[in-house]
């Protein structure tokens, strides 16, 4: 009996070991491999006007936590710029774009978009961009957010 106990218990921990080492690799390849990449940006003159559009190449929808420009946490006056066009979300309102500007992150999140065409067809977003205005000329964006429970960091220098 002693050798049946022995034996399983090295089964339940090769079982843990396995288990253990795909969690690992899995936190490893999202460390590797962020969800939410920059597609490009747009700015005016004097850059105190700028709006950078993102993608989430993830599998499932990414919250934004809080938006910084310069170091100051710009959060409120930002906005969500969502297209349901195909084209990307630019700095003025543009009606035949078909973008909604939304001031409150907490209510919408950013989906992955597989096909372009689909969304399109299901009026579904295609495209999400970040509208910032302030008061100095922005040099660095970061941008907050959740994917998965975890919390990330996307930072940008324009």
């Amino acid at each position: 009996m002693t050798q049946a106990i022995k034996t399983n218990k090295k089964i339940l921990i090769l079982i843990g070991v396995i288990i253990s080492s795909f969690l690992v690799e899995g936190y490893l390849y999202l460390l590797n491999h962020p969800p939410l990449s920059w597609t490009e940006n747009s700015s005016n003159d004097d850059n105190t006007t700028v709006t950078v559009n993102i993608q989430n190449d993830g599998l499932t929808s990414v919250e934004i936590i809080d938006v910084f420009v310069n170091g100051t946490n710009v959060t409120k006056s930002a906005e969500l710029g969502i297209s349901y066009s195909g084209k990307i979300v630019q700095i003025k309102d543009e009606p035949e774009y078909n973008v909604v500007f939304v001031s409150n992150f907490e209510e919408h999140v950013i989906y992955p978009t597989d096909s372009i065409y689909e969304a399109i067809h299901k009026n579904e977003p295609t495209s999400y961009g970040i509208r910032i205005i302030h008061h100095e000329p922005i040099g660095t964006i970061k941008i907050k957010y959740k994917y998965l429970g975890l919390s990330w960091e996307f930072i940008k220098n324009i």
